[in-house]
């Protein structure tokens, strides 16, 4: 999990100038990131691959609040892990 954590942290910092520092399990994506709806699909999208997996079509983007959240969605959805 800790490699999967520093991935999307340097994703989130490098490609949406989230302060690295900042960033926890616990982060709200929108509340405490001030990530759009659009951003975390684009977040997803690279990701999915750096991981290898395939977003699911139908997808609903709310269920993924944290960083947690889209851990635990790499973990599900991708082969490389």
């Amino acid at each position: 999990m800790h490699d999967n954590f520093e991935a999307i942290k340097k994703i989130l910092s490098d490609e949406f100038g989230v302060n690295p520092e900042s960033i926890t399990l616990e982060s709200k994506l929108s509340d405490d990131l001030n990530l759009s709806s659009i951003e975390v699909i684009d977040a997803l999208s690279i990701l999915s691959k750096e991981y290898n997996f395939q977003i699911p079509d139908d997808l609903d983007i709310h269920t993924i609040t944290t960083v947690g959240d889209l851990i635990i969605f790499i973990e599900q959805y991708s082969d490389e892990i």
